[in-house]
């Protein structure tokens, strides 16, 4: 079983209070039947439910929350007063397309030169805003020799969210919800001063005509007409020339006032919200791709708490499988259901072998792992022992054979077998490759 990323984050936070703060009473986890990360999840679970360790866990997310809230908050009243603003020293007279420009340009700008940035940066993991916060959090949050257990914990936390591969997503839906509130904010200014104040829209230019006015919002109001709202017309544009007056001018401070708030929406709020979403969405997947380091020392000494020293021999799952008899003296003590079908992992030539796995495939390479692969597809329904020499320290390449083939046969079909047993240091590296493949300790056997 692997972990999903609020588990990891738990299971780091709580590596850090009791790397720093000491470690705490054992927890009664029964292990049977679980594999170590079930267990760590439950272990940690129980911990977190200790009210200082609560405490500690849940300052850095609160505090963010409050603070976004409040930046947003901030960022809304801004719009709104820029908005009121920007429309109230124009005077009664608004120069429609002008105004569209002043709102829309800076938000349209920022998000360009973000999407260029993101491009430039795709390869560092938070983007060019990593190193200003890393100064910041080493400022007000530094690295301390003897921390509090609210400071390891919030520094585990920020870590794991804004400097690891999916800190660059969060960092964009932040920056992108900041900017939907200002944009909120500027259109709730502008329903406030249209309720409130009587403008007359125009347009004027010197090169243009009013052909080009009319073709560009015919292009600007098509979303609008799709969503029902009222959209001027090309005679309200021609009459909303600044030295033409029409006679329904009430009706076209109306449509036109209408057409200035949805094209804001659409052209301004819309696209970040939408961009904001998607970010938060590959942050959720970049996080799930994130895997938990059980090969540090914390790890390794919960591992020793875990596993137990010693198992007795007995047979599981016995009423599907009849046991067989085993011709070597030691393979006889190990913990394996009947008519397992016997595979080798780089087995040396001297290797003296039981007579049942007399004729297993020893892998050794690609070549003879996809043999393997096509043997047991003849017999997916029986569990698969696999065979490793015991004097070999575990390496990458068998980590990776081990865990591919409990992916493919279910780590609840693998049984390892270890001969001879090895010393306590490898004897570590097997737990923590069986660990790693979701296999519990009553699948693993050192003979």
């Amino acid at each position: 079983m692997s972990l999903s990323f609020e588990q990891q984050l738990l299971a780091e936070q709580i590596r850090a209070l009791e790397e720093t703060q000491g470690a705490e009473p054992a927890v009664a986890v029964p292990s049977d039947g679980k594999d170590f990360f079930s267990w760590l999840r439950l272990r940690n679970q129980q911990l977190q439910q200790k009210p200082h360790i609560a405490a500690a866990l849940h300052q850095a997310p609160v505090l963010f929350r409050r603070l976004l809230i409040g930046v947003c908050l901030i960022a809304a009243l801004g719009g709104a007063i820029t908005s009121i603003k920007a429309l109230s020293n124009a005077g009664s007279e608004l120069n429609i397309f002008w105004v569209l420009g002043v709102l829309l340009g800076l938000s349209w700008l920022s998000l360009l030169l973000w999407a260029v940035t993101l491009l430039l940066n795709r390869d560092h993991a938070a983007g060019v805003v990593a190193p200003l916060f890393s100064g910041l959090l080493n400022r007000f949050m530094p690295a301390r020799e003897k921390p509090t257990a609210a400071q390891a914990a919030s520094r585990i936390w920020l870590q794991r969210h804004f400097f690891s591969p999916a800190g660059t997503a969060r960092f964009g839906w932040i920056t992108h919800t900041i900017w939907s509130a200002y944009l909120a904010g500027g259109v709730i200014g502008l329903l406030l001063l249209f309720t409130t104040r009587q403008f007359d829209f125009v347009w004027e230019s010197t090169l243009l005509g009013g052909g080009s006015f009319v073709q560009l919002t015919e292009i600007l109001k098509m979303p609008l007409q799709v969503l029902g709202l009222p959209v001027p017309e090309a005679t309200q544009v021609i009459a909303s020339r600044i030295d033409i007056r029409g006679a329904d001018a009430g009706e076209i401070r109306r449509v036109w006032a209408l057409f200035l708030l949805g094209c804001v929406v659409i052209y301004g709020l819309l696209p970040r919200l939408l961009v904001g979403g998607i970010c938060w969405l590959v942050e959720r997947r970049l996080q799930a791709r994130m895997e938990l380091d059980a090969t540090q020392p914390y790890y390794v000494r919960l591992q020793r708490e875990f596993w137990p020293k010693a198992r007795q021999g007995e047979v599981l799952d016995p009423d599907q499988h009849k046991p067989q008899p085993v011709a070597a003296e030691n393979i006889s003590a190990a913990v394996l259901p009947g008519n397992c079908v016997w595979l080798g992992l780089e087995l040396p030539r001297q290797f003296a072998l039981p007579e049942m796995a007399k004729d297993l495939i020893n892998i050794r390479d690609e070549a003879t792992f996809q043999l393997a692969l096509r043997h047991l597809q003849q017999h997916q329904r029986l569990p698969v022992a696999l065979l490793a020499d015991g004097n070999r320290a575990v390496d990458r390449g068998m980590q990776r054979v081990i865990i591919r083939l409990a992916e493919s046969v279910g780590p609840r079909n693998l049984w390892l077998v270890i001969q001879p047993a090895p010393i306590e240091t490898g004897r570590q590296g097997w737990m923590q490759t069986a660990a790693r493949a979701g296999l519990t300790p009553e699948q693993v056997n050192f003979l």
